[in-house]
């Protein structure tokens, strides 16, 4: 039995595979072609690579946008080439196998935190992940809820005055546009960890600050999780948010007599794939 899991982003993919169903091999890493026949089959090349001689028993994936249930991309604003192109159907071509499963990535991610990362052990789990953008999921009982559209945290309004919009953030006053990577780098003109390294600009990450853990109320409130698990390179990498911090700001303001813990995340880059390794063995136990 070998399972081929693979995490697709705009710039990088990594690919690895499972023969066992709980362990995950080492991942491979590569650049992510921007054209969509190419990358289908340089993904489908280091499937093959890495199962070896061992038939491929099935594959799951995430990919950052919105899916149909032929596993087309509706949505895909890193990869705005791949829209209305079904990655379900140019694997299977491929590899020849049936069971093909893609999941939007940060679903994947936020299942695997859930369900064997730092939220194991919760009924339900919300996680968010703060990076270049804002995003999240709600897990229910080792489950990616259900939704209408698909989770998109990052765009829930924090400051209604804000009505003018930009070309970074064409939706002004949403969380992302104060809390992200790309909006801090967009106030300083600096990437974020050189805001670290250099002692400067403590003032913008003590808001940020402020209003993540705001984001994290209206998390609680809006979908009553157990535990919230934070994730993404704004938290787990070289950032000056805490935990501590945040669950002390959200306990202070929180309606709630038991506010949900806040946890940081813990399976760092290999989210995806363990988060694709959870969903890949409840779908073939379905």
């Amino acid at each position: 039995m070998t399972y081929i899991l693979a995490d697709i982003g705009g710039t990088k993919m990594r690919v690895a595979r499972s023969d066992d169903g709980k362990t995950i091999s080492e991942h491979i890493k590569i650049e992510t072609p921007q054209d969509f026949d190419a990358a289908m089959t340089a993904l489908c090349d280091l499937a093959t690579q890495i199962a070896g001689d061992e038939p491929i028993e099935a594959f799951a994936g995430g990919i950052p946008g919105q899916l149909d249930d032929t596993g087309a991309l509706t949505v895909a604003a890193h990869l705005p080439e791949w829209t209305g192109k079904s990655l379900t159907d140019a694997v299977r071509a491929h590899l020849d196998i049936e069971q093909i499963f893609f999941r939007n990535d940060t679903e994947l991610v936020g299942l695997g935190e859930a369900v064997t990362g730092a939220g194991a052990g919760s009924n339900i789990c919300a996680y968010i992940t703060v990076s270049t953008g804002v995003g999240g999921v709600r897990i229910v009982n080792g489950q990616i809820d259900a939704s209408a559209n698909g989770f998109e945290i990052g765009h829930h309004i924090m400051e209604a005055e804000e009505f003018e919009p930009t070309d970074n953030f064409p939706r002004p006053g949403t969380i992302e546009s104060y809390i992200s990577g790309t909006s801090l780098e967009a106030r300083t003109g600096e990437k974020p960890w050189d805001t670290v390294d250099a002692g400067r600009f403590g003032d913008e990450w003590e808001k940020m600050e402020r209003y993540l853990a705001y984001c994290l109320h209206n998390i609680s409130v809006f979908w009553s999780p157990d535990v919230i698990v934070v994730g993404g390179s704004m938290m787990v990498k070289k950032t000056l948010f805490t935990v501590e911090s945040l669950q002390e700001r959200v306990n202070h303001i929180s309606i709630y007599a038991e506010p949900p813990t806040i946890l940081k995340a813990t399976h760092e880059d290999r989210g995806g794939l363990e988060g694709a390794l959870v969903y890949l063995n409840s779908e073939m136990a379905s």
